[in-house]
């Protein structure tokens, strides 16, 4: 049996953490503004964001989203 080999650019591609899809130009999705980190993404479905205040968030520049290791540090809150 042939076994599938990975691309190897797989791996580099940031995914949302939760479900796992890929995050590419087509998909509403947040990266941490704190830790900027390449894992620290979720997109809006997981998140339960509506397009709106995707669409919102994306076009006001004081608007932040911390993934949750960050929002714990920040706050000493847990984000649930």
């Amino acid at each position: 049996m042939d076994k599938v080999k990975a691309s190897p650019h797989t791996d580099k591609l940031a995914k949302c953490e939760e479900c796992g899809i890929v995050i590419t130009g087509d998909v509403a999705a947040l990266q941490c503004d704190c830790c900027e980190n390449s894992e620290a993404w979720k997109c809006a479905k997981c998140l339960g964001m509506s397009a709106d205040l995707y669409q919102e968030l994306m076009n006001t520049e004081t608007s932040k989203w911390f993934c949750r290791e960050c929002h714990t540090r920040t706050t000493g809150a847990s984000p649930d």
